[in-house]
């Protein structure tokens, strides 16, 4: 019944971490308005959206300060008299943004806050998990303690399906891109008209994938390179101790 607890203590443990550094990435790369400008300059912005490279820079910290949850990151910040954000389109000045664009990006906003709660809740139960794991730990046998079974566990229950999906936005990025929007959306906000529409323009599908293969890149490194590690370690930390104990025995 113990190796049991420990068992399920230690696989959700694991789950934790990898979800936390996951969810981490996706806060880290979604929010890096830098990144937002490789990206868009790859894509041959900001003369295909018809604006000027200052004004692609303002609209990418807005946009990066929104999903950090910044309540008025549709305003003029540098404006004294504040108003809405305004950038000049095609030689036209305008509100950067429209009705259906800013309600989108409200959307988002809540979706991004939610994902730091749920980080937050992930580090909260690891830490409580941890003194339950180090406590079994102790009592263990050397030679028994550490199991690197939950580990490999954890990271195929998340590689498996985070694979498929890759597999399926590299074959059809479209498709796969609408699902996921499907999944996380309860509107059609999301559909926007590139001809009427100034946030569609400024991000590329192109963009979107690229920051998304960058979040794949560093769940792989965390799914599979961490498991490697430990089952490393603990097969180099048996030799140590089995060379010991022979050279124990021949005394």
């Amino acid at each position: 019944m113990k190796k049991r607890i420990r068992f399920v203590a230690d696989l959700l443990w694991w789950l934790c971490f990898a979800l936390y550094f996951i969810s981490s990435a996706v806060l880290e790369i979604g929010t890096n308005e830098t990144l937002y400008c490789e990206l868009q300059t790859r894509a041959g912005l900001p003369e295909s959206a018809g604006i000027s490279a200052e004004a692609l820079e303002k609209l990418d910290v807005h946009l990066a300060s929104c999903l950090r949850g910044r309540e008025d990151w549709n305003v003029e910040w540098l404006n004294p008299e504040g108003g809405p954000l305004r950038v000049v389109v095609d030689g036209v000045e305008q509100d950067a943004f429209n009705a259906r664009e800013i309600a989108h990006m409200e959307d988002c906003q809540r979706l991004f806050g939610l994902l730091r709660t749920l980080r937050l809740g992930l580090a909260i139960a690891a830490v409580l998990l941890l003194p339950l794991i180090m406590i079994s730990e102790w009592k263990e046998k050397p030679a028994r303690a550490g199991s690197v079974a939950p580990v490999w566990i954890t990271s195929l229950i998340l590689i498996v399906p985070l694979a498929l999906f890759g597999i399926w936005a590299a074959v059809d990025f479209g498709s796969a891109f609408t699902f996921f929007h499907h999944l996380l959306f309860t509107n059609d906000l999301w559909l926007l008209d590139p001809a009427t529409d100034l946030l569609i323009r400024i991000c590329p599908s192109s963009m979107f994938a690229n920051m998304g293969l960058r979040i794949a890149l560093r769940a792989v490194a965390v799914l599979l390179g961490v498991p490697l590690l430990i089952t490393i370690l603990k097969w180099i930390s048996n030799r140590v101790r089995k060379r010991k104990a022979n050279e124990t025995v021949e005394l």
